[in-house]
């Protein structure tokens, strides 16, 4: 298939409407990014040419490259990335709600069926100490302490 943007300046225009750092953008914007949606702090390189993973968290599907809090993922079809692909380069293009919102519905359109919502929670509790909890669904699957 032949695209517009190779996968490495699909994600350099990516970063170029998102803002760079979500704290930044959120301080000197009343308006969110444009950017597809992920979890994290700021845009991190997808590989647009294979499979893209995406994760599930409190009903959102979203990228989420670097994976820290634990979410559940799941791999979508060479077909769908594709599809996922020439939205985010019309995205890039033509940056606004409209087709940010196309994205947004096609990857919640993807999430399959009695997926597991799942996610890992940090607790500061002083002097060192934590309690790391893992959610499953919104129960505690597992609790440490350290």
């Amino acid at each position: 298939m032949s695209w517009k943007y190779s996968s490495d300046q699909l994600n350099e225009k990516i970063n170029e409407i998102d803002g760079g750092h979500v704290i930044k953008v959120l301080a000197d914007s009343k308006e969110p990014p444009l950017a597809p949606p992920y979890f994290g702090w700021f845009w991190r390189t997808v590989n647009w040419d294979v499979p893209i993973r995406l994760a599930y968290h409190e009903k959102e599907v979203c990228f989420c490259e670097s994976n820290k809090w634990g979410y559940n993922t799941f791999l979508i079809s060479l077909e769908d990335t594709n599809r996922l692909r020439g939205m985010a380069e019309t995205l890039v293009d033509t940056p606004n709600n409209e087709n940010r919102g196309k994205i947004v519905d096609f990857m919640l359109s993807l999430k399959p069926e009695g997926f597991k919502d799942k996610w890992v929670e940090v607790e500061q509790l002083g002097g060192g100490k934590m309690i790391i909890k893992e959610i499953e669904d919104g129960v505690v699957v597992r609790r440490d302490e350290l």
